[in-house]
């Protein structure tokens, strides 16, 4: 009796190991993931004029982020390989990749935000944009707007063409919430 016990334990503790491996397994393919390329739609350059007769750009290409932005006389440029990783990895704790980024979309507001980091980034918010359709002039314009993820208010439109950025640059847009540009 006791021997037909202790195999009875047995086999139940061979079934529990099982069971918790294949949970564990299923588990594991259901982590969230980063983009490994941007929205085909989203693949483009998109312009920003501002007032001192400059163009900001952001390209957005399968795998590429390029970003040119002006501030006080002084032009950034930014230009990054998006790769795809498990999203809930600490950063600061992979191998240092410093032209890689990651990306995601998210909901903010009950909008959907295209967010872009840096691969090893682990303070501060990266870019964050959403892409739109607004009217000017009776018609139907795509627009890119960017927010600094600190709120999901807009502080810079991006265009299609240089012309329609430099034409509507100042333009606000209705059921849009805006911050303040930098």
């Amino acid at each position: 009796m006791r021997r037909k016990l202790n195999a009875g334990l047995l086999v139940l503790a061979i079934i529990v190991l099982l069971l918790s491996s294949i949970t564990k397994r299923s588990s594991a393919a259901v982590t969230t993931m980063t983009l490994a390329d941007f929205p085909v739609s989203w693949q483009r350059t998109w312009y920003h004029y501002d007032d001192n007769g400059a163009y900001d750009t952001v390209t957005f290409k399968t795998h590429q982020f390029r970003a040119v932005e002006r501030q006080s006389g002084t032009t950034y440029q930014h230009r990054l390989q998006v790769h795809q990783r498990v999203l809930g990895l600490n950063p600061s704790q992979l191998v240092r990749h410093p032209t890689w980024a990651v990306a995601r979309q998210r909901v903010m507001s009950g909008v959907n935000w295209l967010n872009v980091r840096s691969w090893n980034q682990l303070l501060g918010t990266g870019w964050d944009f959403k892409v739109s359709q607004q009217r000017l002039m009776g018609q139907s314009v795509t627009i890119l707007s960017q927010t600094s993820s600190c709120g999901t208010w807009a502080y810079e439109h991006y265009f299609t063409s240089q012309q329609l950025a430099r034409r509507y640059h100042d333009m606000h847009f209705p059921g849009e919430v805006y911050g303040t540009s930098y």
